[in-house]
């Protein structure tokens, strides 16, 4: 037996033809992602009333009706008699349904435009990196990377006003996207936080990246992507709303990342120091050298390479693109560069000045 969704929106059954409306119930195909059909049958689907007037199907190919077909409309007599005929194969051992939970109001930073920014424009190669993520965020960049010794606040920061999955080898799609589970004998479909931050247009913080499974690597891509959208196993396709950002944190190098992962990133800032609050949290402590020991943290830190986090970038579309955005905005030519390619930009800027155009 099929499972089967409730239907967000009116639409057309891709194997009659009649139209559905908002609120009924519809089964699909894996093997045909995207197609919608009446449930449990088109017959049901008649004698419910649910169907409206007869339109053409939307699908581009010729579909092969795996039960009868009825041409509607017919005599009641005759869609009685194929019913009761139908009606043992198609009826649901429990009601099936498709439940999203309540959408939360979300506050993206970044508006997706190249607009001048006065938090950009105030940047400067001695701004902080708590500092060059919210003028990156305000200039619009969706898909940022905070990479950085443990300790210093990049999750806490990025975490905010959206939705966290911490990543790990274990993990599978499921943890992300979502999944089925089993209710009061109904199987239902249960969004995850990447899903629900698409629909939402709202912002994802993916801990640990760099150390997501096998299994996860394709997701991220699709996450990323220009125009990120995700096929849910129920058949959907959901794209990214106004609005949806991605923040992965990581303790590695980004020279470690795959080539295809490190293009889509638009930024790549080095979270370097312990942010102010986390430091404020040890000098509140109801110790009385708290202070001090807060000031041993921070020369910690301060005393850390920082070459461990270094990369190059090469001047691909993608980052040509995110450096020409962020130019666009105000901020400064060197900061802009270093967070789009790494050790390579003043090396792009320099190539700017001389590079021929051609007419």
């Amino acid at each position: 037996m099929p499972n089967a969704i409730k239907s967000t929106g009116a639409g057309v059954c891709d194997r009659c033809g009649q139209a559905y409306n908002l609120g009924d119930l519809l089964t699909y195909s894996i093997k045909r992602p995207g197609e919608r059909y009446h449930f449990p049958s088109c017959i049901d689907a008649v004698l419910s009333g649910s169907t409206t007037a007869r339109v053409a199907p939307i699908a581009a190919a010729p579909i092969v009706a795996i039960e009868p077909v009825v041409t509607i409309p017919a005599p009641v007599a005759e869609i009685d008699e194929l019913y009761k005929e139908l009606a043992p194969v198609y009826a649901p051992a429990s009601s099936v349904e498709l439940v999203t939970p309540k959408p939360v109001v979300a506050k993206p930073t970044g508006t997706g435009k190249a607009t001048s920014s006065k938090r950009a424009n105030q940047l400067t190669t001695r701004s902080k990196w708590w500092d060059v993520l919210e003028g990156v965020l305000d200039a619009g960049m969706t898909r940022i990377l905070l990479v950085g010794p443990p300790g210093t606040g990049k999750s806490t920061t990025a975490d905010r006003d959206g939705y966290r999955v911490t990543c790990h080898e274990d993990a599978g799609p499921e943890s992300m996207v979502g999944t089925f589970i089993q209710r009061d004998g109904n199987t239902i479909w249960i969004d995850g936080p990447c899903t629900l931050a698409m629909r939402q247009g709202s912002r994802i913080v993916l801990d640990e990246i760099d150390h997501s499974s096998p299994e996860c690597v394709s997701l991220l891509y699709a996450l990323l992507d220009d125009a990120p959208s995700i096929i849910l196993p129920t058949g959907e396709c959901v794209r990214a709303a106004k609005g949806y950002q991605v923040v992965g944190t990581s303790n590695g190098s980004p020279s470690d990342f795959p080539e295809a992962m490190l293009d889509r990133l638009e930024a790549v800032i080095v979270a370097d120091l312990p942010h102010p609050a986390a430091v404020e949290l040890v000098a509140k402590a109801e110790c009385t050298q708290a202070k001090r020991l807060g000031a041993v943290m921070a020369n910690f830190y301060k005393a850390l390479p920082s070459t461990g986090y270094a990369f190059r970038g090469s001047p691909t579309l993608r980052k040509c693109r995110n450096l020409a955005q962020l130019l666009a905005s105000g901020m400064c030519e060197d900061v802009a560069a270093e967070v789009v390619f790494g050790k390579a930009g003043k090396e792009i800027l320099s190539a700017m000045t001389t590079a021929e155009v051609a007419e």
